[in-house]
């Protein structure tokens, strides 16, 4: 048995050397890479941690187009970190008898990037926002699509065709996937607050992030329930909303 054993992880490792070329090569094709660079931070009093990755393009050969996607990127990453740095500083103030040596708080901030072509760059932000003085943490989910031609930010009435019913069909069918889920979890389905959730507006589908194979959508529980449940993300598959797109944005 050990000699396939070690065939399976030989073969384990060329699959990962190859998902990292194909990666880099769609980079390549896209026309610019992206740099994921780390922000840390440790405080001694009061005691709290940072730690947060922060995405920029690289290598465009727009420079202005580079700098206006990264400065929008950039911009939300750094005022979450300053405001975390001022909601400690104001909590322990005003509160009593503060421990020296307990943690007052902690941020984290992970990126994914997920879709990467020529016209389009799309991103997800989700933050874990811990201040010791409030009653729980919160969670922020935050997504990012451009248009790399010129770095204008992108909503789905963007980028579908303003006549191919989109909410509809995205609404029919992120709907019933959601009950699905909150079933398979064990969860009551509140079928009133899901319908509001997902009713074919605008507002209903602002957090998507974009992927090769995807379109993924985010629902925080309190918009689908009034008991505490674990948040949602729906896949919607590309082969299902290609036609929908505009062909500049389809990839």
């Amino acid at each position: 048995m050990r000699p396939i054993l070690r065939f399976t992880g030989f073969v384990l490792l060329c699959l990962l050397a190859l998902n990292m070329v194909l990666l880099q090569t769609g980079c390549n094709r896209a026309g610019y890479t992206i740099q994921t660079d780390q922000i840390n931070e440790e405080n001694t009093q009061p005691i709290y941690k940072i730690a947060a990755s922060l995405p920029q393009l690289r290598k465009h050969s727009d420079t202005t187009v580079q700098e206006k996607i990264n400065e929008v990127i950039a911009y939300y990453i750094e005022s979450q970190i300053v405001q975390f740095r001022e909601d400690i500083s104001v909590s322990q103030r005003y509160t009593e008898n503060p421990k020296t040596n307990k943690t007052a708080g902690e941020l984290e901030i992970e990126t994914k990037v997920g879709l990467i072509s020529k016209n389009i760059v799309s991103m997800r932000v989700a933050t874990y926002y811990h201040n010791a003085e409030a009653a729980y943490p919160q969670y922020i989910e935050r997504c990012f699509t451009f248009d790399t031609r010129n770095g204008d930010l992108l909503t789905l009435d963007r980028i579908f065709h303003p006549e191919s019913g989109y909410l509809n069909i995205l609404s029919e069918y992120i709907a019933p996937r959601i009950a699905a889920k909150q079933t398979d979890g064990g969860f009551p389905v509140d079928t009133l607050l899901l319908k509001e959730a997902t009713l074919p507006k605008p507002n209903n589908f602002t957090t998507f992030l974009l992927s090769p194979d995807r379109i993924s959508f985010f629902f925080p529980y309190y918009l689908i329930t009034a008991q505490k449940q674990p948040d949602v993300w729906v896949d919607v598959p590309y082969s299902e909303i290609e036609p929908l797109l505009l062909k500049q944005y389809r990839w």
